[in-house]
């Protein structure tokens, strides 16, 4: 279809002329004589096209035509390219064409090639505005599914969440768990052992959003088979047997690093595969001891996990903290450590988390987290 030029003049003769000369180089055009009838014209047609408008038109002189059309409450056609004829070449008259909201001017007398070449300007400009405007369409439609899915995602991965941690005699426990994303790649959970005691684990699972929360669905069904059938043996063998069937599963891609922990009266037995260590918190809180990790992630099926088993004897008002990377951030294990060997565990695991999250707080300064955060504070006894 021949785009679409809208001629608006009072003169006859003026009009007849740039019709055929625009017709000749294939446009289609329409004429209007005044503003009123220009303004009906572009919102038929939608704002297609160019409109060529006469400055000095009786009644709403070109300017006013001009502003009401880009007031006008269709988009497309507020938008409509505008180029102003007028016959005063003074600044003023030029800086006012474009103040009531044309796109350019064109002085009288009308030279053909230049008006041409403007109205094909616009076009082009249009053109590329409408596809920018279609782009930013699609987009917005992806975002809106995206985020239906997101928070369909958030939803099921909340739901395989534990809702509390074991309740174990003489033990107590806080929890902080802080998604980078509506979802996450963190993940923690626990199963009961035989004798009063309990299996506890946390995954940090590689990358971020709805790929990591995949992995963390597969972790749940993963450590749970473990712990059934292994759990017995200690956190060094449930670690070994999710390491096995990520190596099957995901045939080599690194799947997550991970703590195992086994409570139960007064002890503890810990084991890590490339995770952050587990911080032994001893001396009723005034003396930490990291369980650092020798062993690789699991699913690194060119270099399995051999983790091992740290095993202490707790007094009472011993614990540990167990988290994620995200709780340090891009300052590193020495930063936090530092912390920690000054700080302070006397209070309760819930004063624990406090002072963890605020010192994390700090160390993440005013960009914020950059990663899913989870935190499991233990205090065994009273104190």
């Amino acid at each position: 279809m021949p785009d679409q030029i809208l001629l608006v003049d009072d003169d006859a003769r003026l009009c007849t002329l740039l019709e055929q000369t625009l017709q000749r180089r294939g446009f289609a055009t329409q004429s209007c004589r005044n503003g009123p009838e220009a303004l009906e014209a572009a919102a038929a047609r939608q704002g297609a096209g160019v409109m060529v408008l006469d400055y000095d038109l009786p009644g709403l002189n070109g300017a006013q035509t001009c502003a009401r059309l880009r007031a006008h409450a269709e988009p497309e056609v507020a938008q409509m390219p505008v180029i102003l004829l007028t016959g005063h070449p003074e600044v003023a008259d030029e800086v006012g064409c474009l103040q009531a909201g044309a796109d350019d001017f064109v002085e009288k007398p009308v030279n053909l090639p230049v008006l041409e070449a403007r109205i094909g300007t616009l076009l082009r400009v249009a053109a590329l505005r409408r596809q920018l405007q279609e782009q930013n369409r699609l987009l917005a439609e992806w975002q809106e599914r995206h985020r239906h899915d997101l928070e369909a995602a958030r939803l099921v991965q909340r739901a395989i969440l534990p809702r509390h941690l074991p309740e174990l005699p003489g033990w107590a426990f806080a929890l902080q768990y802080t998604p980078l994303w509506p979802v996450g790649g963190d993940f923690y959970d626990w199963a009961p052992l035989s004798h009063g005691r309990a299996l506890l684990w946390m995954a940090d699972a590689t990358g971020h959003g709805a790929s990591a929360a995949l992995v963390t669905a597969l972790a749940k069904l993963l450590f749970r088979q473990a712990a059934a059938e292994e759990g017995e043996e200690g956190p060094a063998a449930v670690l070994a047997a999710v390491d096995r069937e990520c190596c099957t599963l995901l045939q080599g891609r690194p799947a997550f690093t991970a703590a195992c922990v086994e409570l139960g009266p007064g002890q503890i037995a810990a084991a890590g595969a490339g995770h952050p260590p587990i911080v032994l918190v001893r001396g009723r809180g005034r003396t930490v001891e990291p369980l650092y990790s020798a062993s690789p992630p699991l699913g690194l099926c060119g270099a399995p996990a051999r983790p091992e088993a740290t095993c202490a004897t707790l007094e009472r008002g011993d614990g540990f903290l167990l988290f994620s990377d995200g709780i340090y951030g891009a300052k590193g294990w020495p930063a936090f450590h530092n912390w920690l060997e000054g700080a302070s565990f006397s209070g309760s695991p819930e004063e624990w988390r406090t002072g963890v999250m605020a010192q994390a707080t700090a160390l993440a300064g005013e960009g914020g987290f950059g990663d899913d955060l989870s935190l499991i504070a233990a205090r065994y006894g009273e104190l």
